[in-house]
């Protein structure tokens, strides 16, 4: 077992010659030190910064099957999809249904002023709060893998509900390395079977990136058996559970072709 020392003791660098003309002045040794980490300071906050401003998910809304306005990008650690923006505000980090174009009236009068769905992610963990007057819905495979359900359950968050626990990257990322792995194995094998269920099951795990919420309830028990049979609802996909699958999927489709040219 290897036993590190936390007490506060100075050490020259092993693969660095030491400086006579710093030792002799302090106080110029002091000063370049304290330059130094200010510079690394400095450059920390920066990456920290950009790394901040990088979307942890886009939110994309729909109409039955048809998407109404852009992707909006998710940066802030929490954000609110919300029916109307407040007067006078010019905050771009929420989402407001208010300002998609060609929304339907229906969804107009019955949400404009009442929906408030926010998501909140931290450490790779997504949580839902829904603030809204009304239950909404939610399916995910990741959500079901975290509350022990079927994959197909459709989950009611009833009004004034949450947080509520929907995603885990750790969770996604112990799925994609079993999948990876079988892969791997399946391919050194050479078993064209198992390399054509492994594909598809890559396939599939673009579904466990994401998390879809209805408005409306659907399911086997319902007239809407679907989600894109719904009138409106939402799709957030993750975005470093989307960069990992795309990474995989590509790693593997150039050991294929480097296989076929074999």
């Amino acid at each position: 077992m290897s036993h590190i020392n936390l007490g506060c003791q100075l050490q020259e660098n092993p693969g660095e010659s030491s400086d006579d003309s710093k030792a002799g002045d302090p106080k110029q040794y002091v000063e370049e030190e304290e330059k130094k980490e200010k510079e690394r300071q400095e450059k920390k906050n920066a990456n920290a910064q950009e790394e901040d401003n990088e979307p942890w998910s886009t939110i994309q809304f729909y109409e039955r099957d048809v998407e109404i306005g852009e992707a909006f990008c998710a940066r802030e650690r929490s954000v609110l999809v919300s029916g109307i923006k407040p007067g006078g505000s010019c905050c771009q980090k929420n989402f407001y249904i208010s300002e998609l174009p060609n929304r339907s009236l229906s969804l107009r009068s019955m949400l404009v002023n009442s929906l408030n769905i926010e998501f909140n992610y931290y450490g790779g963990k997504v949580f839902i709060t829904n603030h809204s007057p009304f239950s909404i819905y939610t399916q995910g495979w990741v959500t079901n893998e975290i509350m022990n359900k079927h994959k197909a359950t459709v989950v009611e968050i009833g009004a004034n509900v949450g947080p509520v626990y929907v995603f885990c990257l750790e969770i996604y990322a112990d799925l994609l390395n079993r999948t990876t792995e079988r892969m791997t194995s399946a391919i050194h094998a050479t078993g064209l079977e198992e390399i054509a269920r492994c594909t598809m099951e890559l396939n599939k795990m673009y579904h466990r990136c994401v998390i879809r919420i209805s408005l409306q309830p659907y399911g086997e028990k319902y007239e809407r058996n679907y989600i894109k049979e719904t009138d409106h609802w939402i799709e957030l996909k993750l975005s470093t559970a989307q960069i990992w699958l795309n990474k995989v999927k590509a790693f593997f489709a150039n050991v294929k072709l480097q296989n076929n040219q074999n």
